[in-house]
């Protein structure tokens, strides 16, 4: 997957009148320390992304889907170029579904969440939670797998 759009953000969606935008998926810069995208634990930074191929008109819970299944989709931690990486790639997980309520975006995964330690528990929850939150246009996510918050699966506590 490439870090660029091919989207433009001033393309019209038809469904509710408003420019849409291109679906965003967050990838870890390690050792970023902020200076691209957002600071995250350990001095990394999340970086948000555009997903090439993505239709423009999706909207709500399937914007949140097609982000996630991107997010999961890569096999190796590194990604694209500019030494982006994810923190999800020895994770085994599926998208059950989304559900957006108000101002909250649950997502639901099922399978094997794995880490390798402290500096990608912040990592993997970061990448999950902004990808949704950006996504959904709300304000708060949660993320389950197999029903338990991913908080509750690593060991890193919000």
């Amino acid at each position: 997957m490439s870090p660029s759009s091919s989207v433009s953000p001033t393309d019209e969606d038809p469904m509710i009148g408003h420019q849409a935008s291109p679906v965003h998926v967050f990838w870890v810069l390690e050792g970023g320390a902020g200076s691209e995208g957002d600071p995250l634990g350990c001095g990394d930074s999340l970086v948000m992304s555009s997903v090439q191929g993505m239709d423009p008109a999706l909207t709500g819970a399937e914007r949140v889907e097609a982000a996630i299944e991107a997010l999961l989709a890569p096999r190796d931690r590194e990604v694209g170029e500019r030494g982006l990486t994810t923190a999800l790639a020895e994770s085994d997980l599926n998208l059950q579904g989304v559900e957006i309520s108000g101002d909250t975006v649950t997502v639901h995964l099922t399978g094997q969440l794995t880490s390798a330690g402290t500096c990608d528990d912040p990592r993997i929850i970061g990448q999950l939670e902004q990808t949704a939150l950006v996504n959904a246009g709300v304000s708060t996510a949660h993320i389950l797998v197999d029903g338990t918050p991913v908080q509750d699966l690593l060991s890193t506590k919000d």
